[in-house]
């Protein structure tokens, strides 16, 4: 499944259609501290800005084999929706 981002999970659903499903999720608190203080540490001292970002979920019509039919997402649900989350929202059965 090259070219997907690594939160990204291929379905098969229960009408026969492929679907490439990206979810993320927020870094858990200690491990942003973590990145911040090695942020720190790797600029000698300096701070810097951190920006955490978090991505909605997004659902994206593929081949079987994994490659997007169309790069425009079919839906979006707020980040943290889980990947069979999405794919049940949307009125699709996961088989696969």
């Amino acid at each position: 499944m090259s070219g997907w981002a690594p939160v990204t999970v291929n379905y098969t659903t229960s009408d026969g259609k492929d679907f490439a499903v990206e979810a993320s999720t927020a870094l858990p608190d200690e491990a942003v501290r973590a990145l911040v203080d090695e942020q720190i540490t790797v600029t000698n001292g300096a701070v810097l800005p951190v920006t955490e970002i978090v991505r909605p979920t997004v659902i994206f019509e593929c081949t079987a084999q994994g490659q997007a039919v169309n790069l425009t997402p079919l839906y979006e649900y707020p980040p943290g929706t889980t990947h069979t989350d999405a794919l049940n929202q949307a009125g699709y059965e996961v088989t696969q």
